[in-house]
């Protein structure tokens, strides 16, 4: 059971530099690092060279755990240790398997999901395509002044997971414990894009009814190359 971390930045916020911090402080930790799957949108300035238009936040930099559980770079790393524990405490509702096909010729990624329920009800499935090592000068607010900030890593290219406005993921509908459910994800890959640094993220999210709202919350992720 991995947590899901999406940290929305930019090379143009000037106090993403903090968020970064933090995240290099978690994943300094191996045991913890192993419990997550981590993805960057960067969605705060169109001049990142990894720009990807995404879902508006409050503000930036911004993270979530499961894509429910908000953290603020105000917060210290020991707190957002704290929610990737308890995030993955439990058991994981869903496996996840990914077979990812890629066809040079044509620049097209075929991803093959399969996810498997390990308790009854509602789930979605989604891919993220991931780009490491894009240099991008990146503003700094806080006085950090450390050029390795100007390297990004897990950089969203391809976020298929769009479902009626949100990007919880594609509905895979009511699974009982121990089906399964396919679905297969085509991706167009941009010749400006290192292959060799690409890599997937690929989540399900668990559906709970909250009141007359029902809502998703990433139940499993895994990075796969």
């Amino acid at each position: 059971h991995r947590a899901f971390l999406t940290q929305y930045t930019g090379t143009g916020c000037g106090y993403c530099p903090a968020m970064i911090k933090i995240l290099r402080e978690l994943f300094a930790d191996k045991a913890v690092k192993a419990k997550t799957v981590h993805a960057a949108v960067h969605s705060y300035n169109s001049a990142d060279p990894a720009y990807i238009s995404a879902p508006k936040v409050n503000s930036y930099p911004y993270l979530t755990v499961d894509q429910t559980q908000a953290f603020s770079h105000a917060q210290s790393v020991t707190v957002l240790k704290s929610l990737v524990e308890a995030s993955t405490a439990s058991s994981a509702k869903a496996g996840i398997s990914v077979n990812p096909k890629y066809y040079a010729e044509d620049g097209v990624l075929v991803v093959t999901v399969c996810v498997k329920a390990a308790a009854d009800g509602l789930f979605n499935v989604g891919a993220w395509l991931l780009e490491d090592g894009i240099y991008g000068m990146q503003e700094d607010y806080v006085g950090i002044k450390d050029s390795s900030y100007d390297t990004h890593e897990n950089c969203v290219r391809v976020a298929d997971s769009k479902f009626k406005g949100t990007w919880f993921g594609h509905s895979l509908g009511s699974l009982k414990a121990g089906e399964t459910a396919t679905k297969t994800f085509v991706m167009n890959v941009k010749k400006s894009w290192k292959v060799e640094n690409l890599h997937l993220a690929v989540f399900s999210s668990y559906g709970e009814q909250d009141g007359s709202k029902l809502v998703y919350t990433v139940c499993n992720a895994v990075d796969a190359p």
